[in-house]
């Protein structure tokens, strides 16, 4: 995923620096431009010690190369200037390839910690922008990336920064990542498609166009859309469609899972709700807390047949997700059956997951397995809400 440069790069970036006229603009930063890097033998041109660095000047970077190469705890000041390479998006595509302006400088051991602002960044064939942990990334303009344009790992923040035209998606993040005041739009113009947002945690002021975001920087619901579930992490967090939320000390990852593509919170490892009549189904998850959180219903008909995938079986959901336990089995919902009298109470909708079939009028007063939902209408036994 991420390139590793050669020792001999990393040693002598220090050392060109401190010969560059002027190394040190007034204000103490070490500069970068053209000249250093290409003085220093060219792209990709690593920073290997932390410290404050300004550009000086715009960069312009070969096809298929990387750009800028980080160590940990570095800050990087584009000054207003450009990082800039070939690859331009078209109307309805972008074309994929390789190169990055700004990436880590090895996995795990490069790029967190760190601080990026203030310039445009376009024209890479891969991510355009590529970040580990905890690190900000603000009031940059990035456009024509054929990947994403900006990827933030854990604990990280982006304020206030501009993405258009990309293969992936617009920003993509981890779970714990939160984004404020940032606008991306057109996003999703290669061949895997992409929403303006995945992951994250929004707090106010995100604009999209694409329903992935509102004004208030909440979720939107993209019932009218198919977001990607197999681009996450090894455990099925972070997709384009799912991502990982209430982390506890036994399911670090999160122990619910978020439905971009519904807005629905789900349970991800449903447990205990079985052999179960449909009323007594939705006293179960009335009373479950999962990630120390109350407020869950068993979902509607409509809600828990959203998660079928009507090509996968054995279970029939998404390729790539998230969930823990999941049965090839009955699953009550909270949809009664026209037939429901108050006599014969447990007459509802069930949703076979093994095969992804719905039924109605199933008549048991016990057997269907239950998963709980957050968020969305409910049924209580009398009214819909």
């Amino acid at each position: 995923m991420f390139r590793i440069e050669a020792p001999r790069v990393a040693r002598l970036v220090p050392f060109l620096l401190l010969l560059a006229t002027p190394a040190f603009p007034a204000d103490g930063r070490i500069e970068i431009n053209q000249a250093i890097v290409d003085a220093a033998g060219g792209f990709p041109f690593v920073i290997s010690e932390p410290g404050s660095y300004v550009l000086t000047g715009p960069l312009s970077v070969p096809a298929s190369t990387d750009g800028l190469v980080l160590a940990n705890e570095i800050v990087l000041d584009l000054n207003g200037f450009s990082i800039t390479s070939t690859a331009v998006c078209g109307q309805a595509s972008c074309p994929a390839g390789a190169g990055s302006a700004i990436v880590p400088f090895q996995l795990f051991l490069g790029g967190s910690r760190s601080t990026i602002r203030n310039g445009v960044i376009g024209g890479f064939g891969s991510t355009c922008v590529r970040v580990l942990t905890a690190t900000r990334v603000e009031d940059l303009t990035v456009r024509d990336c054929g990947g994403a344009g900006i990827d933030a790992n854990e604990r990280s923040v982006l304020v206030k920064n501009s993405v258009f035209e990309t293969g992936g998606v617009g920003i993509r993040m981890a779970p714990s990542t939160l984004f404020a005041h940032n606008t991306v739009g057109r996003s999703g113009l290669g061949a895997g498609g992409g929403a303006n947002f995945s992951g994250g945690r929004a707090s106010a002021g995100n604009s999209c166009d694409d329903g992935s975001c509102s004004l208030a920087g909440s979720r939107g619901l993209g019932w009218d859309r198919r977001l990607d579930a197999s681009n996450g992490d090894a455990a099925g967090c972070g997709s384009d469609r799912f991502a990982c939320v209430l982390p506890t000390i036994a399911n670090p990852d999160g122990a619910a899972v978020l439905d971009l593509e519904t807005g629905l919170v789900w349970d991800r490892a449903p447990s205990g709700g079985t052999n179960l009549g449909r009323r007594d189904a939705m006293d179960f998850c009335a009373k479950r807390e999962v990630g120390g959180r109350l407020g869950w219903h068993l979902p509607m008909v409509e809600q828990l047949a959203s998660l079928i995938d009507p090509g996968n079986a054995l279970p029939a959901l998404p390729s790539g997700h998230p969930f823990q336990g999941i049965q090839n089995g009955l699953y009550w919902t909270a949809t009664a059956d026209a037939n429901a009298t108050v006599n014969i109470p447990n007459i509802g909708w069930t949703v076979q997951l093994g095969s992804g079939v719905v039924f109605n009028g199933s008549e048991l007063n016990e057997g269907p397995l239950t998963w709980c939902v957050r968020g969305g209408r409910a049924f209580d036994g009398n009214t819909q809400r």
